[in-house]
């Protein structure tokens, strides 16, 4: 473009009362770059009259020139126009340049400086394709789909009637009566404006540039993601770099969180404390910060929630193929604190305890869970050795939580580092950390959600936060707390009845439920665990697994434990400390090891006998009262055997000399103890032999009771026996096929159809731990 030389400033228009306009540009008589708004147009990709209006908006200087068709044509000074406009200038005169220099047949048919015949259209090889929005889209296919039935018309017709033909179809067309949802999306058309259509699209397939791109109304182009705030107009990252902008961001961004009114409210007294305006609308505002939110709400999160809320709501997540795992392949276990109370076993009182659980990967099952009242690693130990017996494999991998106890050297420690060798380096198992603060990580959290099912169940239900907490903890609810009261009697569950209730929610409500979405497609866990389930594990080999080790002496009656004495024939005559490991799961046994670590005996629970079980008692306590009796007796025997051998052997020969000595024999001769009667020690083989045939004593004597106790319960009343038996099951006991078959039978029978509530509420109360059995 040619500068134009000393031109006179004829017009510099003042901006109205209260309103702020570019100052004017003062060089008079100097050269000067001018444009006019055709050119503007081209180089700002819009249309003259928005450079016309936008002009006069911003009170642009500009200069006066003749034109040629007698009027007066404004030209609009370079060094007085905005900073944006300046460059869209340069950018457009650097690919006029370049296109100049193009030889003739080469290029995109770009002529001289001019742009084409549309005003504000680039050329398809210098300018990129316009993003279309949809109704462009949507618009242009109408148009494209229109013209083709208009030249289809025109091409029918016989020669010399072409025009004729195409008034005809344009006037069906706008009487709606041919294409009536044609005209519906583009209403009614002239003849000039489809013929311009037509010359485009033929233009456009010369230069195989796109038909939809060239038909597209091009009205909003310029104003698309353009937002007009404190005085400057521009996209999102152009309000941005504002001084207005960043201070408006710092409020909506704070971590104090405030809402989008609060933020406009502080960020409008600190932009008039500046001195910068801030008289837009709260609106405007909020369609700023709502447009943010939406184009970075990675910032926003991260900014106003922090890290973990960025994680659990903006970042990509990692998707599992758990089609590639097997059942037993890998288990996760993490830590959940239960929403009700339960009685801690170490203190009596009340207490929220925690749950470990181990949770098969590939089926959902949980295969091993410890409650205790925190979080250590006795806990997960025990935890772990029920889940090894209940999957009935060792694990390949074990996915652990970051938690404190779970990084213990018990579990990773190695012979090196710890002293000892790591728990599961022993069992073969790998294992795998998760991130931190990232409970997606691990499949047992989403269990934790399900498991709120349970506690809801609890009468010591307190909510799993402050929003979810019964009417009766709120201050004021005496009503809702008198009937909680009323309701449970203030019954705390003991920690064995937590786990039998547990037992039976995941027997009857979790493990047999169908699960339709996710991995599992519509199968049950129990299903899919069953499907995959090993054989089986020896549990001696897991016994340094068991929860807790604890040191105890051995007194006449055995070994005694949280109150109860555990007797077994191996501990008969000793006097000594010993190692117990116990399960609070199994509280009728204790393993007892040497102080050594080896393996001694396991000591069974001694209940105490009935006082007067032969007159008042039932038949199990004159059974219980027999068993002591005899191996009270069997103890006298053994003990007065081995007396009196030592006696016939040792004692009295010994004695009958020492009387020698003194002269009390009449015939002078000293007794000689014979080296037959001489004490000896039975040999390891001896000893052996002597273990087994007494094992094999014991094993017979208790199948024996075993069959006694359950001839008993058969000479029983039906309804009796029924309810004995019911007790058993819900104690984890093992029922023979005879016992479960009349069960079935009994449950067919009109007595228990009768009493068919009485039998399920009993049963409910003994899962909940509110009857007397359960106790």
């Amino acid at each position: 473009m040619e500068a134009i030389a000393a031109a006179k400033i004829v017009n510099f228009p003042q901006p109205p009362e209260g309103r702020r306009g570019r100052p004017p540009y003062e060089k008079e008589g100097s050269e000067a770059r001018a444009y006019g708004a055709k050119e503007l147009a081209a180089a700002l990709g819009i249309t003259v009259r928005a450079v016309q209006k936008r002009s006069v908006e911003e009170f642009w200087p500009y200069e006066e020139e003749a034109s040629k068709g007698g009027g007066r044509k404004k030209l609009y000074l370079y060094a007085a126009l905005p900073r944006d406009v300046q460059k869209a200038i340069e950018v457009w005169e650097m690919k006029e340049l370049v296109a100049s220099q193009v030889p003739e047949g080469q290029g995109s048919g770009v002529r001289g400086q001019g742009l084409g015949k549309e005003e504000g259209q680039l050329p398809a090889t210098v300018g990129q394709a316009r993003v279309l929005a949809a109704w462009q889209n949507r618009k242009a296919q109408y148009e494209a789909d229109l013209l083709r039935l208009y030249l289809e018309a025109a091409g029918r017709a016989p020669w010399g009637q072409v025009l004729a033909a195409k008034l005809a179809f344009l006037a069906a067309y706008n009487e709606g009566r041919s294409y009536p949802q044609l005209f519906a999306a583009l209403g009614p058309l002239t003849y000039k404006t489809v013929e311009r259509w037509a010359v485009k699209v033929k233009k456009a397939k010369q230069q195989s540039t796109d038909v939809i791109q060239v038909l597209a109304p091009r009205h909003g182009d310029h104003l698309r993601g353009v937002r007009r705030l404190w005085g400057r107009a521009g996209k999102l990252e152009d309000l941005m770099r504002t001084l207005q902008g960043q201070i408006l961001l710092a409020w909506a961004l704070s971590p104090n969180r405030y809402n989008k009114a609060e933020a406009i409210f502080k960020a409008r007294e600190s932009m008039r404390r500046r001195g910068l305006p801030a008289d837009e609308p709260d609106a405007a505002y909020k369609r700023f910060l709502d447009e943010f939110e939406a184009r970075k709400n990675h910032i926003w999160v991260y900014s106003r929630e922090g890290k973990q809320a960025w994680n659990d709501k903006c970042a990509f997540y990692i998707e599992r193929d758990y089609n590639l795992l097997e059942v037993g392949d890998c288990l996760v276990a993490d830590g959940h604190t239960l929403n009700f109370d339960t009685i801690n076993p170490y203190t009596g009182k009340p207490k929220r305890l925690t749950i470990i659980t181990f949770m098969d990967m590939k089926s959902n099952f949980p295969v091993g869970w410890e409650i205790m009242p925190s979080e250590n690693t006795q806990a997960i130990a025990a935890a772990l050795r029920r889940g090894i017996l209940g999957l009935g494999k060792a694990p390949l991998c074990v996915y652990l939580d970051n938690g404190r106890a779970f990084g213990a050297k018990y579990f990773t420690g190695d012979l090196a580092q710890a002293g000892l060798s790591g728990l599961f380096e022993r069992l073969g198992i790998a294992t795998i950390f998760a991130w931190p603060y990232h409970g997606q990580s691990k499949t047992v959290e989403r269990w934790h959600k399900t498991l709120k099912a349970f506690e809801k169940d609890a009468p010591t239900y307190v909510g799993g936060g402050i929003d979810e907490k019964p009417p009766r903890l709120h201050r004021g609810e005496r009503e809702h707390r008198r009937m909680w009261e009323k309701l449970t009697r203030g019954a705390v569950p003991s920690l064995m009845q937590t786990h039998r209730a547990l037992a039976r929610w995941l027997d009857v409500e979790y493990n047999p439920r169908p699960q339709p979405r996710g991995h599992l497609q519509g199968k049950s866990p129990l299903e899919v665990f069953m499907a995959g389930r090993g054989a089986g594990v020896d549990p001696a080999e897991l016994h340094y697994l068991m929860l807790s080790q604890t040191v105890r002496t051995i007194h006449r009656r055995g070994i005694t434990h949280n109150g109860k004495d555990y007797y077994a024939e191996e501990l008969y005559g000793r006097r000594h400390p010993v190692l117990i490991r116990y399960d609070l799961l199994d509280p009728d046994a204790i393993l007892v090891f040497e102080e050594d670590g080896s393996y001694l005996c396991e000591a069974r629970v001694m209940t105490q006998v009935h006082p007067i079980a032969r007159i008042t008692g039932t038949p199990a306590h004159r059974e219980e009262l027999v068993r002591q009796i005899e191996v009270k007796k069997h103890q006298e025997k053994e003990a007065s055997s081995f007396c009196r051998m030592i006696t016939e052997t040792l004692v009295q020969p010994e004695t009958e000399a020492h009387f020698e000595r003194l002269g009390l024999r009449a015939d002078g001769r000293a007794p000689v103890i014979p080296e037959e009667n001489l004490l000896t020690l039975p040999s390891a083989a001896e000893f052996e032999a002597q273990v087994a045939a007494a094992e094999r004593r014991q094993a017979a004597a208790e199948a024996e009771e075993a069959e006694g106790f359950w001839r008993r319960l058969r000479e029983l009343p039906e309804q009796e026996r029924y309810e004995r038996l019911e007790d058993l099951k819900m104690q984890g006991r093992e029922l023979p096929q005879e016992e479960m078959a009349f069960q079935r039978y009994f449950e067919q029978t009109e007595t228990y159809q009768t009493f068919r509530e009485y039998f399920e509420e009993r049963r409910l109360l003994f899962s909940l731990g509110l009857t007397a059995e359960a106790q």
